[in-house]
């Protein structure tokens, strides 16, 4: 036995006691309280499911009896051969007499239907006009409403001779409750003409009220219809129901019920097929698991004292290890004063403390690896950092050439190409300042200007450029570069194919916190530039813009571009930034400025 107890006990001194602790006291403890507690809760519960179960099965069968006798009321409507001859042929009878006999027969269906049920409503109606009902009307109860309603309008388009429908209550001051479920039918001779149409509706929530008085032993009712709405409730408690409960219960058919934690409530469900409707009983666990309370509580009394006193056995054995801890935590301090260099020896300990040192050496090890890697690709980031900063010398030794050319131009009074050095110029400082992205829109149109102006002088004025502005739009923030492209792309595709001169119309508004930018022009349309054009490379200056936008305003931006043989209509719309510069002396500063976000 204690070979046996060896061979299966870990050889680590902690795991052992713990593995002990936790056969010996803990799991024999924990099992025997659980058992006794979900022996009784399972007992009480089986009780309560019982009981509800029955009182569902009874209100469903008081269901099923309404709507069959309701169906036999409309049967002996439709057979009594008075009701008939004086639906069929009314000028025959005095109104008097057709109303006393409608009267009389009503109060004999109700009768049928349900003693004393004052939640079914009658409604007859002939061919030639005339409305009997059970009640006083109100005033959307007239014989238009009610002959030419939807549900009868389905109802004759069906074979079909009778259907039940829920609907809309319409029954003003009769019920408060929305909804309600009738039944429609239309009376026909022998030769299919109809000659009267009947409703008889019940208003389920006064029906439901009334019947679960004679089941009700503290639980609540409720009516849910297949989309998981509460339709109808009678019962003390409020009508909140957790989520989803009627699929859930019907899920769980073969338990029967179910308990929801957070109502501390035990459901059950009679699904009602004809209507898919759910007849579902909550009754509160309180008031019959109120003993079970206690015994809860006294078995979280009890673990705690066991934590406790485990905790505290778990102390005194911990502490006979601190001290390796304390030399351990010494070491490292001299680790890290030593860059890595110090470890601990491995051949004065044995068992846990053993593994501990080896543990160490090995993470001083690996660090030191990790430290020297590091390094390695903090070298590298250098070398790449310089690459890049030589490959800025070729822009700028072009911007600088530019200067050079355009000074040249100015001692020569070239005026074109000092105009087309300056205007390219702003185009490069532009293109090579990319640490900002969002510039002012002044700014952007001054760069567009200065492309026109290069690609008028190319194009021989081919084309002039309208700028159509909101006035107070200047400090408006719009992504660097954003027009050149748009502007660039009417010219290529909408005048480079052209004999004559077109236009390019710019037109900038704000609509409340929205910018909206338009580029249009008149040219002969992109589609009809590619088939003229022998370019093999595809644009990317559009591409571009939508990946900007993007990036920069996510969802809230959006680019629109239609085109014809008539031109080319680009839109574009993102929030509207403001930011207003500090001028000194004046009311502009931050503080004062709305920036539109």
């Amino acid at each position: 036995m204690k070979r046996l107890w060896l061979k299966f006990m870990p050889g680590k001194l902690r795991n052992q006691f713990f593995v002990a602790f936790l056969i010996l006291i803990i799991l024999p403890t924990s099992i025997l309280q659980i058992y006794q507690f979900l022996k009784i809760e399972w007992l009480m519960e089986s009780s309560i499911n019982e009981l509800n179960a029955n009182y569902l099965e009874g209100l469903a069968r008081t269901a099923e009896d309404l709507k069959r006798n309701v169906l036999k009321s409309m049967l002996m409507l439709e057979k009594n051969k008075n009701i008939s001859s004086m639906l069929r042929e009314p000028e025959r009878y005095d109104l008097v007499e057709r109303k006393v006999e409608f009267d009389n027969r009503f109060e004999t269906m109700r009768s049928f239907v349900a003693s004393g049920s004052s939640y079914v409503y009658f409604m007859i109606a002939d061919m030639h006009g005339n409305l009997y009902t059970s009640f006083s009307p109100g005033a959307s109860v007239t014989y238009q409403n009610i002959v030419y309603s939807r549900e009868f309008a389905d109802l004759r388009n069906t074979e079909n001779a009778y259907q039940w429908i829920v609907h809309e209550n319409r029954l003003e001051g009769k019920s408060s409750n929305a909804f309600m479920l009738s039944l429609f039918s239309v009376a026909a001779d022998d030769e299919g003409k109809p000659y009267g149409m009947v409703r008889i509706s019940i208003d389920y929530q006064q029906w439901l009220t009334s019947s679960a008085k004679e089941y009700s032993s503290g639980q609540k009712f409720f009516i849910v219809d297949g989309a998981d709405r509460v339709i109808a409730s009678a019962g003390p408690g409020t009508n909140d129901i957790a989520p989803g409960i009627a699929k859930k219960l019907t899920l769980e058919r073969t338990k029967g019920h179910m308990i929801d934690k957070k109502t501390a409530s035990i459901y059950n469900v009679q699904y009602i097929a004809d209507t898919d409707w759910f007849l579902i009983s909550r009754f509160p666990l309180d008031m019959f698991f109120g003993d079970l309370e206690a015994i809860r509580k006294q078995v979280v009394t009890t673990s705690l004292i066991i934590a406790a006193s485990f905790a505290l056995v778990t102390f005194l054995i911990s502490s006979s290890v601190t001290k390796p801890l304390r030399i351990l935590e010494k070491k490292m301090t001299l680790m890290a004063k030593n860059n890595l260099k110090v470890k601990l020896p491995e051949d004065r300990h044995k068992g846990e403390i053993l593994a501990l040192n080896q543990s160490f050496n090995r993470m001083v090890g690996d660090m030191d690896k990790l430290i020297h890697q590091l390094k390695h690709e903090e070298r590298q980031k250098e070398a790449i950092h310089f690459q890049m900063l030589l490959n800025q010398m070729n822009p700028h030794f072009l911007l600088n050439t530019l200067n050079t050319i355009k000074w040249i131009a100015v001692d020569q009074q070239s005026t074109q190409i000092y105009e087309i050095s300056l205007s390219l110029g702003k185009l490069l400082e532009a293109c090579l300042n990319s640490e900002v992205e969002l510039v002012y829109l002044k700014d952007e149109i001054e760069l567009v200007k200065a492309y026109v102006l290069i690609q008028k002088y190319r194009h021989s004025d081919l084309f002039d450029v309208k700028y159509d502005i909101d006035k107070g739009a200047d400090y408006v923030l719009v992504p660097k570069l954003c027009l050149q492209p748009l502007v660039e792309n009417a010219i290529q595709h909408g005048f480079s194919h052209m004999e004559h001169g077109g236009m390019i119309h710019i037109r900038i508004s704000a609509d409340g916190q929205t910018l909206n930018i338009e580029v249009e022009d008149n040219g002969i349309g992109a589609a009809v530039a590619e088939t003229a054009s022998n370019r093999k490379r595809k644009g990317i200056g559009i591409a571009n813009i939508r990946t900007r936008l993007q990036l920069l305003f996510k969802q809230e931006a959006r680019f629109e571009w239609s085109q014809s043989f008539n031109g080319t209509l680009v839109k574009m719309t993102f929030p509207m930034l403001v930011s207003v510069p500090y001028t000194e002396g004046g009311d502009s500063h931050v503080e004062a400025v709305d920036r539109g976000r």
